[in-house]
């Protein structure tokens, strides 16, 4: 066991320095497997952004999402593919890295009625169709979408809500300011 932690750790040394050196490695013996998202993601805040720190650090949703954020500093197609396995981090890349709304990242995000509410009301700020039928697989959010993102009736949220005679009651009342 103690020759394997051994080589581990020089397989991480030789990767690092040939990271530094800025060479380009055919990876022969494998050392990238012993690298994990978390090492390459601190490696590449140290030394800058590469392919293969970067390839390393999408393999994680989150770590995707602080490469793009930390490291590069700017969104790319591969980091947005990465954050996109989750529909959190794809909010948030929307949010922070791009800085506006995408097709990609907003169909991540309605894979969860909540993160579809808050894409809608911090990324698209309007109503969207595809929001919309995300939030409606749950009563509670289709409600909340239906008052403060729909602010008038729509059939979709009002069959969603309907699910729920407490909700459908408030629903039928006059709009008011804040019901929840």
């Amino acid at each position: 066991m103690c020759c394997l932690n051994f080589l581990v750790q020089c397989l991480r040394k030789v990767y690092e320095f040939t990271v530094l050196l800025g060479e380009k490695v055919l990876d022969p013996i494998g050392a990238n497997k012993f690298l994990n998202s978390i090492e390459a993601f601190e490696l590449a805040k140290k030394v800058g952004p590469s392919d293969i720190t970067r390839e390393l650090s999408c393999r994680e949703s989150f770590f995707s999402y602080l490469y793009a954020l930390e490291v590069d500093k700017c969104p790319r197609d591969d980091t947005r593919t990465g954050a996109c396995r989750d529909p959190w981090y794809a909010l948030n890349y929307a949010l922070d890295v791009d800085k506006c709304a995408r097709n990609d990242t907003r169909k991540a995000a309605c894979k969860k009625p909540y993160t579809a509410l808050m894409y809608t009301s911090s990324v698209d700020k309007i109503p969207c169709d595809i929001t919309r039928k995300a939030c409606c697989k749950d009563p509670e959010i289709a409600f909340y979408y239906a008052i403060h993102e729909d602010k008038c009736f729509t059939m979709e949220t009002y069959k969603a809500i309907s699910k729920n005679p407490e909700l459908i009651a408030r629903y039928n009342e006059p709009l008011i300011e804040d019901p929840l």
